[in-house]
């Protein structure tokens, strides 16, 4: 077993898991002057057909511009400038950028150009050594760091980091025997994404948003007068959408956003997403920290998922910075549970938005219903709840 050496300077960072978070950890990291290994298993980047549009709040864009992703961007992305969210039967609440003091409140993206971006943004990085096709088979964790047994494609190696972060898609098995638990549920959901090839609400930089009992409706405002519906159904209405004929999801779609059907373009074929919720509890261990979809994965709901996550790498950096500078063993764990635990309130801030705020709208007795139609109408009628609803929409929290 040959060692992977370790990059010059001081003991570096180990992140598995080069996708969107992954990547903006170690590129936040590397501009901090913390060393980056950063590993992924897949042995090319890029390339992949993800129809999904990406969502991101204008703190999260202007995180990306700070860390040089979006200089690798080679596509316009579409402004936000308001979002218009509704209950059929009542009147509808605009909330508007100016609201919060800022020109938009955030772009979207197509998933496919962004991790492109990121590739070629962590490729470029002379402070990341990027290991493609290379995993993790094994862990120790010491007083000296986390001893790691690796699979890459020359064959197995070794690399010694003080902490080792896990930004994959899910925990890896081995990490759940440092005493982590993983907890997924099945929502019993699943999520649309519809790709269209005209912008059915014409409002320009306008989101979407439709709350009607148990069926989540968001349109998003892509670039080239281009959008993307998603959808989110019950399974078997989800399953029923997709075996119809294209003229009996042109009507369905039509009838629900308030369409012509004739305005209803295809830009490809709708593809479905069963959706799981998987929270691992302690996400944290001596050594070893997970992030992302590792730690914490939600329904599809108001664009939280990929800004929190990536709130998380924000914050995990700062924590890199301000330990290294106080002389702190950072990836002990001490630190990785007080890192977590100052993270906590993010996280049921988002929890509550994504699972509380539905199953609200999906109640159909008289009485929430009378509470959903006061609510709205305050809401409509105040522009400090507006404001406080962005504010926290958009990651602060005043």
């Amino acid at each position: 077993m040959s060692d992977v050496p370790e990059p010059a300077g001081s003991a570096g960072l180990l992140i598995s898991g080069a996708g969107s978070v992954g990547s903006a950890l170690a590129l936040a990291a590397a501009h901090a002057g913390v060393p980056v290994t950063l590993i992924e298993k897949r042995k090319e980047e890029g390339g992949r057909q993800d129809p999904r549009l990406f969502a991101l709040s204008e703190p999260s864009w202007r995180w990306l511009g700070e860390i040089g992703v979006l200089n690798h961007l080679g596509v316009p992305a579409s402004p936000i400038r308001e979002i218009l969210v509704e209950e059929p039967g009542h009147p509808p609440v605009r909330l508007d950028a100016l609201d919060v003091d800022l020109p938009v409140l955030g772009y979207t993206v197509w998933a496919s150009q962004l991790e492109d971006a990121f590739g070629r943004a962590v490729r470029s990085e002379p402070g990341i050594r990027f290991l493609p096709g290379t995993q993790i088979e094994s862990l120790v964790a010491g007083r000296g760091g986390a001893d790691c047994r690796l699979q890459t494609p020359q064959g197995a190696g070794r690399l010694i980091a003080p902490l080792v972060v896990i930004a994959e898609g899910r925990p890896p098995g081995w990490a759940l025997g440092f005493g982590m638990r993983s907890v997924e549920e099945d929502t019993g959901r699943t999520a649309l994404v519809i790709p269209l090839a005209t912008r059915v609400r014409p409002v320009f930089a306008q989101a979407y948003e439709q709350l009607a009992g148990d069926s989540l409706l968001a349109i998003l405002p892509a670039a080239t007068a281009r959008s993307v519906v998603t959808w989110t159904l019950p399974r078997a209405a989800a399953r029923r959408f997709m075996e119809a004929p294209p003229a009996g999801r042109r009507g369905e779609l039509a009838r629900r956003i308030g369409c012509n059907p004739e305005a209803i373009v295809w830009d490809g074929d709708p593809a479905s997403f069963d959706l799981l919720t998987r929270r691992v509890d302690p996400p944290c261990a001596d050594r070893v920290l997970l992030i992302g979809n590792a730690a914490h994965s939600i329904v599809p709901f108001a664009a939280q998922g990929l800004n929190l996550a990536l709130r998380d790498a924000r914050h995990l950096v700062g924590a890199f910075v301000s330990s290294r500078t106080a002389g702190q063993d950072w990836g002990s764990r001490e630190w990785t549970a007080r890192f977590w635990t100052g993270r906590a309130r993010d996280h049921r801030r988002v929890d509550g938005l994504t699972v509380g705020l539905p199953r609200l709208f999906a109640l159909k007795d008289p009485l929430s219903r009378l509470i959903r139609s006061g609510g709205w109408a305050v809401v409509a009628r105040s522009p400090g709840i507006q404001r406080r609803i962005l504010m926290r929409g958009l990651g602060w929290n005043p």
